[in-house]
């Protein structure tokens, strides 16, 4: 026999022993790894699959943004993603509609949808996503969950403490000094659009020399800061306040596949007031009563870049509540 061919075969034997004990032990690496749990093959193994340690020859992948109207998936809402965070850490891009973005492959991500680097979109609701890149592109807002809601501000109906006569001006609450009153409003979204979709400031405007200790019995009271700071000055009376309450839904909503805070697509939220009169003389001017409606949003610091929800004014007092509505609830002395 041949001594070099009989060398060589040796050799080649070896090699065959190092690579079956290396893929038996736990796996050559090759750039790939996998799970090799005592009794466990890799087929088996909880990544199910052969997990990429890096992405070879890759440098980046993109990151799109193609926001998604909620309700209308032929309607592009025309808006920005911001990306927040990426792998826990503080991070800064914003991308634009239907644009994408070159980023670390392997990466997880935070952002906002709807949303121009700390100013939200005054059409849509905006929404957080999170998502990872392995070695591949992905988009952002294309998921059902993703999609935006469109604000539209609703239609608010004041009926009277009668309970039956709709509040205008030639129908005016007549009220008495010193007296008690219920009155209530309807608040109606459109259709395929949000009056809410995370809750809503109810507030209630009001001279108090008129009229005091307003109360909406269903609502929770609420302090919001943002909300106070933005209004610190009322009017052009110094008797002028404001009278603020939480509205997140009575659960009704949830049974019609609307989480709590939302009021979408046609539903209809009532929400019973009540206030006393104080001393009124006939022909007093500024009895009437303002009745605010402001949606909560969410936003990003413009400079910080910190997530900012459940509010209605920004970091500058610029509103952020999109779908905002007020209504007057005439008051006439009797």
């Amino acid at each position: 026999m041949n001594k070099k061919a009989t060398k060589m075969s040796g050799l080649a034997l070896v090699l065959v022993l190092f690579v079956a004990v290396g893929v038996i032990g736990g796996g050559i690496y090759l750039g790939i790894t996998y799970s090799a749990k005592a009794g466990v093959t890799p087929e088996e193994s909880e990544s199910d699959a052969i997990e990429l340690e890096s992405c070879p020859g890759l440098a980046s992948v993109t990151i799109g943004c193609e926001d998604t109207d909620a309700y209308k998936t032929a309607t592009d809402p025309s808006g920005h993603c911001t990306i927040y965070e990426k792998n826990g850490d503080s991070y800064a891009v914003t991308i634009a509609d239907d644009a994408t973005s070159a980023e670390e492959p392997k990466s997880d991500w935070k952002g906002i949808i709807g949303n121009n680097a700390g100013t939200p979109s005054t059409t849509y609701f905006s929404k957080l996503w999170e998502g990872s890149t392995g070695c591949s592109n992905i988009i952002i807002g294309i998921k059902e969950d993703y999609k935006l809601n469109k604000a539209t501000a609703p239609t608010i109906t004041v009926v009277n403490s009668n309970g039956f006569t709709v509040n205008s001006n030639a129908n005016s609450e007549e009220v008495a000094n010193s007296t008690g009153y219920t009155p209530k409003f309807l608040v109606k979204s459109a259709s395929d659009a949000c009056a809410a979709e995370y809750g809503a400031i109810v507030a209630i405007e009001y001279d108090d020399s008129h009229t005091t200790k307003w109360d909406a019995p269903d609502l929770s009271t609420t302090n919001v800061p943002d909300f106070e700071k933005a209004h610190a000055t009322v009017g052009n009376s110094t008797n002028d306040r404001y009278s603020t309450f939480l509205w997140m839904g009575t659960g009704s909503k949830v049974d019609e596949g609307q989480g709590a805070g939302m009021l979408c697509d046609g539903a209809e939220e009532t929400i019973y007031l009540e206030y006393e009169t104080r001393t009124i003389v006939v022909g007093t001017q500024d009895i009437d009563i303002n009745i605010h409606w402001y949606p909560l949003n969410i936003d990003l610091d413009a400079d910080s870049y910190e997530v900012l929800e459940g509010i209605a004014y920004d970091e500058d007092d610029n509103l952020v509540s999109v779908a905002y509505s007020t209504t007057v609830y005439h008051v006439n002395k009797a």
